[in-house]
């Protein structure tokens, strides 16, 4: 099965008039958020119906505002949503080509650009019998999800990001070839989060880096982040795991 068609059906023919008014423009882009997660084979323990993408646009949305209601995608109060036919909600994040640590929309508010720099270099292609997408890669998505954790009301960015971490490599050699003496605590079960986040290090600027490694450490301070509260029994190891693979801990019998 592709990968797109994890997707529902209208979620992928919306992501498609995205990608194609994208395409038109020439823009760099990529999908992010929870959709993006499942589109990069990780099940996750909620459903959404919604989209996120972020693009590498001058000028801001406006600029490429009428390309996407020419496709179909109607404009909103909120100046980076968007609506399809089918009632999907598309959320389009316009990045500078030279961004900072938030972005700053027309109709006022910002949010946090940490990682979306790095969604966008590092997006990987999916083909569909309908479109190719670009989709942030899996190290770089967990990275947003657990800076999200700390910025965000709500319980969903942090187990849509402690899904991809449980999940990771699950399948083939890599975690065999983890060397766990060398990783204090490191466990099976765990050693996803663990390549999870050295496959991050190598992705990731110095500046984002830091923003996470401090977000991890708000985590892990919830006084219910400790293993023997039911809450943090599974997160606390899985996050420090990470935290030790974005450290850029030894992963392999051999180095």
């Amino acid at each position: 099965m592709d990968r797109v068609d994890r997707l529902e059906p209208h979620l992928a023919a919306d992501l498609c008039a995205a990608v194609r008014a994208l395409a038109r423009a020439r823009l760099s882009y990529a999908v992010i958020g929870a959709n993006a997660i499942i589109l990069q084979g990780i099940a996750l323990p909620r459903t959404t119906r919604d989209l996120d993408l972020v693009v590498v646009v001058e000028g801001g949305l406006d600029s490429i505002r009428s390309g996407l209601e020419a496709e179909g995608l109607r404009s909103t109060r909120i100046s980076h949503r968007f609506v399809a036919s089918s009632g999907t909600e598309v959320d389009i994040l316009p990045l500078p080509p030279e961004p900072g640590m938030s972005i700053e929309f027309s109709g006022g508010g910002r949010i946090s650009s940490v990682g979306l720099s790095e969604s966008v270099r590092h997006a990987e292609e999916v083909e569909s019998g309908e479109c190719t997408v670009r989709v942030a890669s899996l190290p770089i998505l967990a990275v947003i999800k657990v800076h999200t954790a700390t910025i965000r009301r709500g319980d969903r960015d942090l187990p849509d990001a402690l899904a991809a971490m449980k999940q990771f490599e699950a399948h083939g050699t890599r975690r065999f070839e983890v060397n766990y003496e060398a990783v204090p605590g490191l466990l099976w079960e765990t050693a996803g989060a663990f390549l999870l986040g050295s496959d991050a290090n190598s992705m990731l600027d110095d500046v984002t880096l830091d923003r996470v490694e401090k977000a991890i450490e708000e985590l892990l301070g919830d006084p219910r982040m400790v293993d023997d509260d039911s809450w943090g029994r599974e997160r606390a190891p899985l996050l420090r795991a990470f935290r030790s693979g974005l450290a850029g801990g030894v992963s392999r019998e051999d180095v």
